[in-house]
């Protein structure tokens, strides 16, 4: 037994940075009521590099206001499309253990907010044959080692638009897009 001494490994670690995201996998499309206009999918994103583990690694999407407003949006403040935390901004989360997150997109038209001007009037007749709008949300993406307070900004930030025409609703994000048309009966 040998006393008087310590043996001490020192191990050091780097932090490799997040890059960006690859091509998402699209997982499935949600049930959407039939009477309702919309269209609710899932997607499993990728995070860059992908031979480093980003256990510990927070990100975040930023909440923002919608842009390019437009058709029945139009009227709209930019404010009531807003990116929030009830779809996903402004809230920390890890990634799953291949280093991906699962992301959830959708976009319910109702059938009290969303008319056709006719003759000066809120016409709701035509639901859901609304006619074309759109806005977008360009989304930053920021990361952090976990609970640390240094945050940055992820190189790519994602970008994802909303469409509707006659009823026909489409998203498009991290390279997927779905549509679904109204489904009245």
């Amino acid at each position: 037994m040998r006393r008087g001494f310590t043996i001490v490994l020192v191990k050091q670690f780097q932090v490799v940075p997040p890059l960006t995201m690859d091509t998402a996998v699209f997982i499935k499309e949600e049930f959407i009521a039939p009477a309702n206009v919309g269209v609710d999918f899932r997607v499993k994103v990728p995070v860059l590099p992908s031979d480093v583990s980003f256990q510990n690694v927070e990100f975040l999407e930023v909440g923002t206001d919608a842009i390019d407003l437009g058709g029945v949006f139009a009227h709209d403040q930019p404010s009531m499309h807003s990116h929030t935390s009830e779809q996903g901004a402004d809230r920390w989360f890890e990634l799953n253990g291949d280093g991906t997150w699962n992301d959830h997109q959708y976009l319910v038209l109702d059938k009290d907010e969303y008319y056709v001007m006719n003759n000066g009037q809120r016409d709701r007749s035509k639901f859901p044959y609304v006619g074309k709008g759109n806005f977008s949300w360009d989304v930053p993406m920021k990361w952090r080692v976990s609970k640390s307070g240094e945050e940055h900004s992820l190189a790519i930030p994602e970008f994802q638009e909303r469409f509707i025409e006659d009823g026909t609703t489409t998203i498009y994000k991290f390279g997927h897009s779905r549509s679904r048309s109204p489904q009245l009966n």
